[in-house]
Order: C-alpha cells, then sequence, then structure tokens
C-alpha cells in the first residue's frame, strides 16, 4: 500500500500493509483529524518524520498519543522540533529566495516532541516497530533529513521535489550535501520511484534517460 494524503501543499503518505503500516510526515496541527482518521484505518504503526520543519511535524506528538505509536526521526533535527538548536535555511536562486520568504517562518516554529521518540540512522531497518522499509540519510535541506525506502519507493520529504519538474530542495541547510543527496538518489539502483512532499511522483528511470552527465540539481 502507498496511499497519498494531501494536507494542504505538504504530501503525507501512508506505506506498508494494513494492519501494520508507517505514516511518513505529519503536516500542521490542523491537519491532526484527516490524519489519525486515515491512520486509524490503515492501522498505523509507526510514524516516520522526514525532517521536523512545522509542515511535516507540526501535529506528530498528538499523534502519535492518540494513535498509541512511536515516532521515528533524526537526532540531528530534534533541534528544530523543540526550538533549541534550530537550523539556519538558505537559497541562492529566486524561486528558493521566495520559498524562504513565504515560508521561512514556518520552518523556524516549534513543534510538541512526542513522548515516545525513536532516533533513526542511515540504514536503519524499521521491522522491529512492526513495519516494512529502511531508513536513508538524506541530509541538506536539513542536518537530519531522512527518507524511507520501502520496495523500489523512495519517500524523500523535502529532498526533492516536483512541482513543475523534478529538483532538489530550493532551500536548504546545507547546500552541498544537498546536491550530493540528489546525485545518491539518482545512483541508486533500488529506486525507481520518489515520493516527495512537493509535487507529484518522480519517476526516477524516465529521469535518468535524459539527464545530462551532472543530475537535475537546479534551485
Amino acid at each position: 500500500m502507498i496511499k497519498k494524503i494531501a494536507c494542504g501543499k505538504t504530501n503525507c503518505y501512508l506505506v506498508g500493509e494494513y494492519g501494520r503500516a508507517v505514516l511518513v510526515d505529519t503536516a500542521a496541527p490542523r491537519y491532526l483529524g484527516k490524519l489519525y482518521k486515515a491512520a486509524h484505518n490503515a492501522g498505523v504503526k509507526f510514524i516516520f518524520l522526514t525532517h521536523t520543519h512545522y509542515e511535516h511535524a507540526g501535529c506528530a506528538a498528538a499523534l502519535a498519543e492518540k494513535l498509541g505509536v512511536p515516532v521515528g526521526l533524526s537526532e540531528a533535527d530534534l533541534g528544530i522540533m523543540d526550538g533549541s538548536a534550530p537550523q539556519i535555511m538558505k537559497a541562492h536562486k529566486l524561486y528558493g529566495k521566495i520559498t524562504l520568504k513565504l515560508c521561512g517562518g514556518a520552518m523556524k516554529k516549534k513543534s510538541a516532541v512526542p513522548a515516545h521518540i525513536v532516533r533513526l540512522s542511515d540504514g536503519m531497518e524499521l521491522s522491529p516497530f512492526g513495519v516494512a522499509g529502511e531508513t536513508m540519510e538524506l541530509c541538506g535541506h536539513t542536518f537530519g533529513s531522512l527518507g524511507l525506502v520501502y520496495e523500489n519507493a523512495l519517500f524523500a520529504g523535502d529532498a526533492m521535489s516536483n512541482v513543475l519538474r523534478p529538483v532538489c530542495t530550493c532551500v536548504y541547510a546545507d547546500r552541498t550535501a544537498a546536491e550530493d543527496t540528489v546525485r545518491r538518489i539518482l545512483g541508486d539502483s533500488r529506486i525507481a520511484r520518489v515520493y516527495v512532499s512537493h509535487g507529484s511522483v518522480i519517476e526516477l528511470d524516465k529521469l535518468r534517460a535524459v539527464m545530462t552527465p551532472a543530475p537535475v540539481v537546479d534551485f
């Protein structure tokens, strides 16, 4: 099962088998009811945060409490969530600068910290938590950005987007790391498609077929 839950301009996803599914990202608190209904019906056993910006993690604590499940995230992003170590977001091209002006405030907002946190790192299997999938480090958009690899799909959060065309994140904590992350995604033979938080699914085989030697990393 792969099911998108549209929460405004942010995509969340139900992934795995009914009765032991994972919810990728939780959006802002105003979507709590919508996400709870979908997650409860799917039998979600684990919440996976690609990173902890407010529009991705705003209702994670409340939703996890209602469902009685743990929340997995990178320790490198905990400081964003509780406000103790916010990360400075940057952009160097017009679209990214516009995004920062419009959404930069939300990226600085704190979210409630879940009671039961699982600290995730690269290559961790999620089977001990009753769900399928493996984590993949996607550092760049934030220092702790993570993806979930499930079968031949990657749930990549904001590491890439596909609003007009497939591109690297337009805002980032570390530009070099963000570009390296896209190169690793494109070079990973396990991954056929990328499910992003903003825009439509990226079919990697089609993207690879039209690529020049340098991957698409235009901000």
